[in-house]
């Protein structure tokens, strides 16, 4: 099986364009292609990521790796 990795860098405002964005990507995916799928936010209590934990219900063929930092060191 194929991997590849994708990333993303977004805040509390692009949620919603990020999640059509990876949904798109898994719905399209060829059957044989797994995804490990990076974020990265400026904070995770900014982030209301359960609309992107809803699509492991529907897909399985991806992983998502989140890492946030704050605005000394981003």
């Amino acid at each position: 099986m194929k991997v590849v990795p994708i990333a993303f860098a977004f805040d509390e405002n692009l949620i919603f364009p990020a999640g059509v964005c990876i949904h798109s990507l898994l719905i399209n995916a060829n059957p044989d292609t797994f995804y490990d799928i990076f974020i990265l936010g400026s904070s995770k209590k900014e982030l209301d990521l359960s609309s992107l934990d809803k699509l492991k219900d529907s897909y399985t063929n991806f992983s998502t790796f989140f890492f946030f930092c704050n605005s000394s060191i981003c």
